[in-house]
């Protein structure tokens, strides 16, 4: 990934976490980066949104937001 290339998807994440915050009101987004080969050489980023309601505490990683995910 060129630095072009970053700064392109670092873009487009903080407009999508603009955009959800205004829209939802969000308590907070949690970010995940994954890239390597267990992803198959494919760089994909998650924005996941915590609204209000979601698991006070989550715990374990992104996919132990959800309580009953834990």
């Amino acid at each position: 990934k060129t630095g072009e290339e970053r700064a392109a998807m670092l873009e487009l994440l903080d407009s999508a976490k603009t955009g959800l915050e205004a829209e939802f009101h969000l308590d907070r987004c949690n970010i995940a980066f994954n890239d390597g080969p267990a992803d198959r050489a494919a760089l994909h980023i998650e924005l996941i949104p915590g609204l209000p309601g979601d698991s006070p505490d989550p715990r374990g990683s992104i996919r132990c937001m959800l309580p009953e995910n834990g």
